[in-house]
């Protein structure tokens, strides 16, 4: 699934990073990224002490709720059946939603 990058990530990695590290100095993530369904991913590294748990997963809430998202909004368009049966194909090979790969599509044309 392609990668929807910002500049702003940069920064919101370094703020991840600070309040992660002030857990445990070893934490950190890198890499993040927003894929074109809205999720958040990125590379996260960390020996895992089971006392920090809550709070790792406090620190990852805080600041990706922070983060402006697209809200998904219902749309109704009306398509040829030939080019939905494409969409389904398609979404199923690649192992995604049809709204993920419809919505991936158009970010990509628009």
């Amino acid at each position: 699934m392609r990668k929807v990058h910002t500049h702003d990530f940069a920064d919101l990695e370094k703020i991840i990073n600070r309040k992660l590290r002030a857990v445990e100095r070893g934490y950190g993530i890198r890499n993040l990224h927003r894929t074109p369904n809205g999720q958040y991913r990125f590379e996260l590294k960390l020996g895992v002490d089971p006392r920090h748990e809550s709070k790792l997963h406090e620190i990852l809430r805080e600041v990706l709720r922070e983060l402006p998202a697209d809200r998904a909004v219902q749309a109704k368009y009306y398509l040829p059946e030939s080019v939905v049966e494409r969409v389904k194909t398609l979404a199923r090979e690649r192992g995604v939603t049809q709204s993920a790969l419809v919505a991936e599509c158009l970010t990509e044309r628009l």
